[in-house]
């Protein structure tokens, strides 16, 4: 026997142990009004939330890493054993099975909490979710929760609104900004930045020529556009800003979309901007 059909064994052994397999050959169960199933397949299984339309991808996950990845999820089960006897039948109740939905929990309290997604994941790390598997799950939960709106149900909703609205009277490009503002703020969860790209695409699509884009606007959305406007709002709001003070504000303003972006924007940047503010050379910049 292989390596790998040891570990699916071994997998399967360990599954037997929680849970009893469905005539499909799923490892399913049901709580909370949702059924949730481990579907093993030839090379690896899948963690899966039935939806109206089927089954959704929670994550995949490798035999060789065994149960634990499922654990603090959903097979983190608890037996609650009532045997109550009745005194004319001598009849016995079943056994019932309750099952703890932990980083559901932690999804949700988060929402409640007014956390943000960053801090959430973090949770859910602590939580055990194998890092590779966070994002996944934090997007299925909370659609499936109606905590984030399904990114597939904005894009259509958006792409109603633009194929209502007349771009070929559009005369600048700042009118066509001025509309995907106006059409992200009439559908929850969407963005001015995905509704231009996707209004780009319907007028390209139905041979509609739009105004071209002017410099100034290039320069506005790009990301370097938008790092050089936040580092100088930030050194005109504080001229001695420092390094963390710059990685913070470029964070907060969505300049950068990572930490490893703002720490790299923060060394490319920091000095040369905080010399230009102050006049100074640049081995006079502080160490801060």
């Amino acid at each position: 026997m292989s390596k790998h059909q040891t570990a699916k064994s071994n997998f399967c052994i360990e599954m037997d142990k929680l849970i009893k397999v469905d005539r499909w050959g799923h490892y399913k169960i049901k709580f909370n009004g949702k059924t949730y199933r481990v579907k093993i397949q030839k090379n690896n299984y899948r963690f899966e939330w039935q939806v109206p339309h089927g089954w959704m991808r929670m994550f995949s996950g490798k035999f060789a890493e065994g149960i634990a990845p499922l654990l603090p999820y959903i097979f983190a089960e608890k037996e609650v054993k009532i045997q109550k006897e009745n005194k004319m039948t001598k009849t016995t109740v079943e056994t019932e099975s309750t099952v703890v939905d932990p980083i559901a929990e932690i999804v949700a309290s988060g929402f409640k909490a007014g956390d943000t997604e960053d801090e959430i994941k973090g949770e859910m790390f602590k939580a055990k979710v194998p890092f590779g598997k966070i994002n996944a799950m934090y997007k299925a939960i909370g659609i499936a929760k109606g905590l984030i709106v399904d990114p597939k149900v904005v894009t259509a909703e958006v792409t109603a609104q633009i194929v209502e609205s007349d771009w070929e009277s559009i005369e600048t490009w700042d009118q066509v900004a001025a509309s995907a503002i106006e059409i992200a703020e009439e559908v929850n969860g969407a963005n001015s930045t995905r509704v231009l790209t996707l209004i780009t695409k319907y007028c390209e699509e139905n041979t509609i020529t739009l105004p071209e884009k002017t410099r100034a606007a290039r320069v506005a959305t790009s990301r370097g556009g938008k790092v050089a406007q936040c580092i100088h709002a930030l050194f005109s709001e504080n001229p001695v800003a420092t390094r963390e003070d710059l990685f913070k504000a470029l964070l907060a303003s969505g300049a950068a979309k990572a930490e490893k972006n703002a720490k790299f924007y923060v060394g490319q940047q920091y000095v040369l901007a905080y010399a230009l503010k102050h006049n100074c050379a640049l081995n006079e910049v502080p160490v801060n």
